[in-house]
């Protein structure tokens, strides 16, 4: 079996990292798996990756932006230096068999945006056109600030074959919008 698993590999939170190389660890007993990060660029940087121009100035936009606190333009940056490399996956999911996607608190939002949520659902829906399970693994889901936004996560998270979420108030958030849902669960932390 072939998956592609996307986790928080290039987060700078340790306790991101340390869920994601424990689920690709966990995945590798069972299937060849390709990586790609959730957060930022999605190709999975090395350790020793050399930071170029370009990302130094990529850096320095986000900075101002959330410093003088443009919501709406944050977004923009997202979609336009954000996912840049997001062919590289379209091309990738037709090749595997199933998409694995988590490991921590992936879909919430906290201001107006819907960021995570439009993330998350553009790896599911692809995955999705090209005919692939996608399991959703360990899955930290809300808060939300608006009723739309949860409504439009929970409507991204359906889209998935199969979820576990890491916590009992995530499972609420979702099963009080999708009650018919009948492959959802509670799991515990795969680190644990």
């Amino acid at each position: 079996m072939k998956s592609i698993l996307v986790s928080f590999f290039n987060s700078n939170n340790i306790g991101d990292k340390v869920i994601g190389n424990t689920l690709h660890e966990l995945i590798l007993k069972h299937s060849n798996v390709q990586l790609y990060s959730f957060t930022g660029e999605i190709n999975v940087r090395s350790v020793k990756k050399k930071i170029t121009f370009y990302d130094a100035i990529k850096k320095s936009i986000f900075k101002i932006l959330v410093k003088f606190n443009f919501k709406r333009l944050i977004g923009g940056y997202y979609r336009n230096f954000k996912s840049d490399d997001f062919e590289i996956f379209n091309k990738s999911i037709i090749n595997v068999d199933a998409l694995i996607i988590g490991g921590g608190n992936m879909i919430f939002e906290l201001d107006d945006t819907f960021n995570s949520i439009n993330r998350f659902d553009r790896f599911v829906s692809s995955a999705k056109k090209a005919g692939k399970n996608v399991f959703a693994i360990s899955i930290g889901f809300g808060p939300f600030k608006t009723l739309e936004q949860e409504l439009s996560a929970v409507k991204s998270l359906s889209k998935c074959d199969y979820i576990t979420f890491r916590d009992e108030k995530s499972f609420s958030i979702f099963y009080k919008h999708n009650p018919k849902y009948k492959k959802a669960y509670i799991s515990i932390d795969p680190v644990f």
